[in-house]
């Protein structure tokens, strides 16, 4: 820690000049960040606000180079009520790489809480944008742009932003900055207000924000795949250069859709996904998705393992008919198709397509019934409002279609 007296005794004249911009390193950065979390969660039932409190905790620390980290601490735990979670990285999944900005392994594909948990902190690269890139005096402001604040606050979109930086003080070797304001943006199709007050300080021989302490709340409206919630969020991120250097595996152009897409391995089955669907319930008995595309909800999909089966196929095929006809609430219409999907040797899909109204709405609900060759079965129910039909497309039967099961024990 620098002493108060120090820094006055080094400090520029009100009238020069700092030249505030990072310049690409040769080297990697070393990078730590510890986050903290508290909010409350609210939940609409019944025409009756609840909430539950909610905790997290965060710590990262990584090499970064180019396009790519080397992760060598990634952890998140979290307290929802009673409930205490943790997420870290598989051991093959720290070094991780970039595509447009996409997080990937290049191992294989990530689980939705590892792309969370790479792709959700604070992203230190971006520190770099939020200084004026060129020279300010001291006590001068620049207006932070859009594009910065919606990288930094994970906005798909930015409705409004008064984000101003501040150089505040500075010598010849440190310049400390301050950044402030609030911000409008929607993620993931909600609406979320932010109000920023942040400190950080740029080494001006290095050319590199070294060090930031980022203190923000969060008002968060109800969205397709997340709830309303109050937050507070504080986060410390130390950086600098290292001689250290990150090596990364080759990858072809060709896989990288595959790296791309999440993997998930529940009772019996396995499933490769678009990470356009998001997770929204997980129990021992079923996974429900969502299908967001543009911050607009598409369709949801219930993924259940059924009971295994010898009959015969037509017998299993009337049986599982007569099962979608029995859902609460599902009063069907008219069959739009019926059929056996193509599929490998080792499994087939049958995919059953109807208009009807479920709580007295009008959607389209495919159903999927996939059969292993050993009599495993795995039930995908898609429902859609008919009006987003067109946008939907194949996907709920790209998703049945991308069931698999591991060797049985």
């Amino acid at each position: 820690m620098r002493s108060a007296g120090l820094l006055l005794l080094c400090a520029l004249p009100a009238s020069a000049q700092v030249m505030l911009l990072e310049t690409p390193a040769a080297k990697a950065v070393r990078c730590e960040i510890s986050m903290t979390l508290a909010a409350t969660m609210k939940f609409d039932r019944n025409q009756r606000i609840e909430s539950l409190p909610l905790a997290a905790t965060g710590t990262h620390k990584y090499l970064e180079q180019g396009a790519q980290r080397k992760y060598l601490v990634a952890r998140a735990t979290t307290s929802i009520g009673a409930e205490r979670g943790e997420r870290t990285l598989a051991e093959n999944h720290r070094l991780i790489a970039f595509d447009r900005g996409e997080p990937y392994s290049p191992q294989g594909p990530l689980t939705r809480d590892e792309l969370s948990l790479v792709s959700e902190h604070f992203d230190a690269m971006q520190l770099s944008s939020l200084l004026p890139g060129k020279s300010v005096a001291v006590e001068g402001t620049w207006p932070i742009a859009d594009q910065s604040v919606a990288r930094v606050c994970l906005f798909d979109g930015v409705l409004k932003n008064t984000f101003m930086g501040k150089l505040e003080e500075a010598t010849d070797t440190l310049a400390v900055f301050t950044i402030s304001g609030a911000a409008e943006g929607l993620e993931n199709g909600a609406k979320v207000k932010v109000t920023v007050t942040a400190r950080g300080e740029f080494d001006i021989k290095t050319r590199l924000v070294k060090s930031i302490k980022w203190e923000q709340s969060d008002e968060r409206e109800q969205g397709p795949v997340s709830p309303a919630m109050d937050a507070k969020v504080t986060v410390s991120i130390d950086r600098a250069l290292t001689d250290e250097t990150l090596k990364s595996p080759e990858v072809k152009a060709a896989s990288i859709p595959h790296l791309l897409q999440l993997r998930h391995r529940d009772a019996g089955y396995e499933l490769l996904h678009e990470r356009d669907w998001h997770t929204v319930a997980h129990t021992e008995t079923h996974l429900v998705l969502r299908l967001v595309r543009s911050g607009e909800l598409i369709a949801q999909a219930t993924i259940t393992p059924w009971k295994k089966t010898d009959a015969q196929p037509s017998d299993a095929v009337k049986e599982f008919v007569e099962a979608t006809q029995k859902q609460p609430g599902w009063v069907p219409s008219k069959v739009l198709s019926s059929a056996v999907l193509p599929s490998e040797s080792t499994r087939t899909i049958f995919r059953h397509v109807v208009l009807g109204k479920q709580d007295e709405i009008e959607v389209v609900q495919s159903f999927h019934l996939i059969t292993a060759s050993d009599g495993r079965r795995v039930v995908v129910t898609c429902v859609a409002r008919s009006e987003v039909l067109e946008k939907l497309g194949s996907r709920d039967a790209a998703l049945a279609g991308a069931i698999d099961f591991p060797p049985a024990k």
